[in-house]
């Protein structure tokens, strides 16, 4: 069955290798409820639904909530999703004490398997070699659930699998096996963060619905990376595409916030960010893929992750904000008695069953891994603390704390941080944000959350306040380890760009500041991504991107920007000294000063521009753009608008890949706007 289906592109794309070769029954939420309990149905009202700037699922798709989570799955229709076709996780949730009917705060893509490079297709029936009828595929409650601690929720899907976009053409498929089927269970306990993800592939002709396995195997998690070029081919893959959307950053302590670096091959320098080292190397990944415990995706106050429950997850691609979809895991089976199989596995009548977990945390990659640490069963402590400013004392809501290890000798002896500063720590392996718990009421800049006991170094990160000293911290199992980061003040820096040609009026504009002396440079492992604004260096010298000392001042590295209606904006900054840009699109000439940002001072810097191109008779459009309704985008609709104002568009489409293809109202609270619903004028 068909459904209206938007088109999408797939955004912050991590191919996961899960394993190696070596309210009634009738729905409803049940918010604010935190008795324990686990149901699952069909959703028959809206307001059954999560909801969300990109939530896909609709009457007749599948719900599953607990006391502490909900998800929804496609129905037997085509994806709205990222995938194509329906049995896919869309939605995800925290139950939220406040929260209306359909008006949650789900940010997830999509999350579906993958078999080859194969995947399921429940909304076809699919005949199967030597047979006269067709197996009725299917997405189904299997188990509805209900009160109880004892009660588990159910959603079955069972399809035939069917290659996956075009890049199924590169695979020769005549190496892999045919007749393949899928049923996939998503598993929802009472009390749990997490969704057990049961998946069992079933091979030959004889894999009917009433499949009894003549060979029936689990695959073992490997401990350490896997090469997956040569398992593809010959079709002994199985895994997910997990992709958590564009709204999310991707995180996994072994690239912290950084996959693009994270897949150059290792520097001598580590940069800011290495976008604009074009002569650095992408590794082969496939052979020297990126691998962790788990990864995550941090949104606004809400986060995923997925882990297995041992092992190492081997992570052969992370593509960017718009890439195509690839994926691949190598998995090694056994039988009952943990027995290598012979014949190997994937013959007609073997079923091979693999498990994982996606996890929903509350927006920080650290109550991700509380949950992490629950499944695997790992031994923790508790690491607390507080983010305070300097000198004020102020508590600092929503400041970023990064968790490292903390770097040691080539004797093992922890190093002395004296000698030392954040650009010293490697990759973050966690990272909390101050009061983003649901449960945390209080504004005090509080984090808290499991570790594995070790030695850490902690750094304090704030919009505008540059980063704090490091902090050294000791996490002892069973014990709660005590922080105090104090991150420095900032300098504020007012900025009000006016027309040259209209008497000094303000007027729509891009204002950019651009770092002088290495302050306010983001960093992408921070989960801080940053352009630079020119390859060229300020002398006007050529420049060796491969030679290039990432400290250098005369590199000029975007340190904020903003679109504004009206010319006016305010930058808090880490003090230092900076270059302000205004600008207006191609129409308009360019200005700049220099200001220097002063701890606890306010500085005005005055900008003026001007008409340099007679456009009457003109339009001016991008007609291709993405927005917080894209699944790859987290720009809200109406700073797209403010965005198209300040560039002198003379209108502002609607996005291109959404789910909801209309600006709307949002726009109305700019006063440069104006127009209908479809397409918006600005002037």
């Amino acid at each position: 069955m068909a459904r209206a289906r938007s088109a999408t592109f797939v955004s912050a794309l991590a191919v996961v290798l899960v394993a190696s070769i070596g309210c009634s029954s009738g729905g409803g939420s049940a918010i604010g409820r935190r008795a324990p309990f686990a149901r699952a149905f069909q959703v028959t009202d809206r307001n059954q639904l999560i909801g969300g700037a990109t939530a896909t699922a609709a009457v007749g798709d599948f719900m599953l909530e607990n006391d502490q989570i909900r998800l929804a799955v496609v129905g037997a229709f085509e994806s709205a999703g990222p995938n194509l076709y329906g049995g896919g996780l869309v939605d995800a949730d925290l139950q939220r004490p406040d929260a209306r009917p359909a008006d949650g705060r789900d940010e997830l893509g999509e999350i579906f398997p993958v078999v080859d490079i194969r995947v399921q297709r429940p909304d076809e029936p699919e005949q199967l070699t030597g047979s006269t009828q067709p197996i009725a595929s299917s997405v189904k409650v299997l188990a509805a659930g209900g009160d109880g601690a004892d009660q588990r929720a159910i959603v079955r899907v069972e399809a035939a699998l069917v290659p996956y976009l075009a890049i199924t053409d590169l695979i020769p498929l005549d190496l892999q096996t045919s007749d393949v089927r899928i049923v996939h269970d998503y598993i929802l306990e009472p009390g749990k963060r997490y969704l057990t993800i049961r998946t069992e592939v079933r091979y030959g002709a004889e894999a009917k619905t009433e499949f009894v396995p003549e060979r029936s195997f689990t695959v073992t998690y490997s401990p350490g990376p896997l090469k997956v070029l040569v398992p593809i081919l010959l079709g002994q893959t199985f895994g997910d595409i997990a992709l958590f959307g564009g709204k999310t950053d991707l995180f996994s302590p072994s690239f912290g916030f950084d996959a693009f670096s994270a897949q150059l091959q290792p520097a001598a320098n580590p940069t800011p960010d290495r976008y604009w080292n074009e002569a650095a190397p992408f590794r082969n990944t496939f052979e020297d893929p990126l691998t962790g415990p788990f990864f995550a995706g941090v949104g606004k106050r809400i986060s995923y992750g997925m882990t297995t429950p041992r092992g190492t997850l081997t992570i052969p691609l992370v593509a960017g904000d718009v890439a195509p979809a690839f994926y691949a895991s190598s998995l090694d089976v056994r039988d009952a008695a943990g027995r290598s199989p012979s014949p190997a596995a994937g013959q007609p009548g073997d079923a091979i069953t693999y498990e994982r977990y996606f996890l929903v945390g509350e927006g920080d990659v650290a109550s991700v891994l509380d949950v992490v640490n629950e499944v695997r069963g790992l031994t923790t402590g508790v690491l607390a603390g507080r983010v305070v400013e300097e000198a004020s004392g102020t508590a600092l809501s929503g400041a970023r704390v990064l968790v490292f290890d903390h770097p040691r000798d080539a004797r093992g002896d922890l190093r002395d941080l004296s000698t030392l500063d954040w650009r010293d720590l490697g990759f973050p392996v966690s990272q909390f944000q101050t009061d983003v718990r649901l449960a945390d009421g209080i504004p005090d800049g509080s984090f808290e959350g499991t570790i594995v006991p070790g030695h850490y170094v902690l750094v304090g990160v704030s919009s505008g306040r540059g980063r704090s000293p490091l902090v050294p911290v000791e996490v002892v199992a069973g014990q709660r380890t005590p922080a105090s980061v104090v991150v420095p003040r900032s300098g504020k820096v007012r900025v009000e760009v006016r027309d040259a040609g209209r008497a000094g009026a303000g007027l729509p504009s891009k204002i950019t500041l651009t770092e002088l002396d290495g302050h306010g440079i983001p960093w992408a492992r921070f989960g801080e991504g940053s352009l630079p604004l020119s390859r060229l260096p300020r002398d006007g010298a050529i420049y060796e991107p491969q030679t290039a000392d990432p400290a250098r001042a005369d590199l000029e590295f975007v340190a904020a920007y903003r679109y504004t209606t009206d010319g006016r904006a305010v930058f808090e900054l880490e003090p230092g000294r900076y270059r302000v840009h205004a600008s207006r699109g191609y129409e308009y000439s360019i200005d700049q000063r220099d200001v220097t940002a002063e701890a606890g001072l306010e500085k005005l810097v005055v900008l003026t521009i001007a008409r340099a191109v007679d456009s009457t008779g003109w339009i001016t459009a991008d007609f291709h753009v993405h927005s917080e309704s894209s699944h790859d985008a987290s720009c809200p609709k109406i700073d797209r608008v403010k965005g198209h104002a300040a560039q002198a568009s003379t209108c502002s489409p609607p996005p291109t890949t959404t789910t909801s293809p209309t600006i709307g109202p949002t726009s109305t609270s700019s006063t440069c706007v104006r127009g209908s619903r479809r397409s918006w004028e600005t002037s």
